[in-house]
């Protein structure tokens, strides 16, 4: 008796040429599944609010899209970017972070930890934001770089004693607004607006 397979798929004479699902004989049924799947069209159209600088917008289709860490990050990036970096801190905090703990998990991306500084940064904790940058490790990376560059330009514009008071004991006047020069965050591969 012939083995029957759980799924068959269509041949490409039974598919409109504008919604092929397989594009060779070899492609598996997971990559069909992917193409047509509702999630990647909610996906789409939020790359698409990234791609045209609307942030607000996908910050709240990003909100009920799932809670993955490159959703969240996802929404936490567009928060920075809409200027509410106080509640990318909070989201950062809930999977950056060990529950309930001031360290770091282990297993979180280094780019998940850089949106963290930097939303430590934008959110007026520039101590965080190094304590966060140190323990990845990567001094190297140009976005670290450009974010300690920052640092550096915001404590030389403090007054003499608040500078002081900055680099011996790390205390942050208040309140603290630290400028960038670049457009906050970085989003995932899969969020990316490219």
């Amino acid at each position: 008796m012939p083995k029957r397979s759980i799924m068959q798929l269509p041949n490409q004479d039974q598919v409109p040429k504008s919604k092929s699902i397989l594009q060779s004989p070899g492609d598996s049924v997971r990559t069909a599944h992917k193409l047509t799947h509702p999630v990647n069209d909610s996906f789409d159209k939020i790359r698409r609010r990234i791609r045209v600088g609307d942030y607000d917008q996908a910050a709240n289709l990003l909100s009920a899209a799932g809670r993955s860490a490159e959703v969240l990050s996802a929404h936490a990036v567009c928060l920075m970017r809409s200027g509410n970096a106080a509640s990318a801190v909070r989201i950062y905090r809930s999977f950056v972070l060990q529950s309930g703990c001031t360290w770091e998990r282990a297993e979180v991306s280094s780019l998940h930890k850089r949106n963290f500084a930097t939303a430590l940064l934008l959110s007026g904790h520039p101590f965080g934001c190094q304590s966060v940058l140190r323990a990845i490790g990567d001094n190297a990376h140009p976005r670290i770089v450009e974010l300690d560059a920052a640092i550096h330009d915001w404590a030389k514009s403090l007054p003499f004693w608040r500078r002081v008071d900055w680099w011996i004991n790390g205390v942050e006047p208040h309140p603290c607004n630290i400028a960038l020069g670049f457009e906050p965050g970085e989003f995932d591969a899969c969020f990316s607006p490219a």
